[in-house]
């Protein structure tokens, strides 16, 4: 059971489930283990993909379109809006 939890198996969220589909059924539990496709998202950080496994560093990040459309209808330059939107 901690094995398919650490590798996304299987989610917290479903973990009494199994528990109790366990005690009655172990058989179909290992077969629902068995089939379950690993959820890579529930095993490790979106940002260990980048280079050096490390986040980028704050204030680095581009605008997206639709802040670059703000700043533009604000009459605010990228770096003002940028900024802008970090004070809180």
């Amino acid at each position: 059971m901690q094995a398919a939890l650490a590798d996304g198996r299987l989610t917290p969220a479903l973990e009494s489930w199994a528990l109790e589909l366990g005690a009655k059924d172990e058989a179909a539990l290992s077969a629902f283990l068995t089939a379950a496709a690993p959820v890579a998202a529930l095993t490790s950080m979106q940002t260990s993909s980048l280079p050096g496994g490390a986040p980028p560093a704050s204030g680095t990040a581009a605008l997206t379109a639709e802040e670059t459309y703000a700043a533009e209808q604000l009459g605010m330059s990228h770096d003002e809006y940028k900024q802008a939107k970090e004070v809180k």
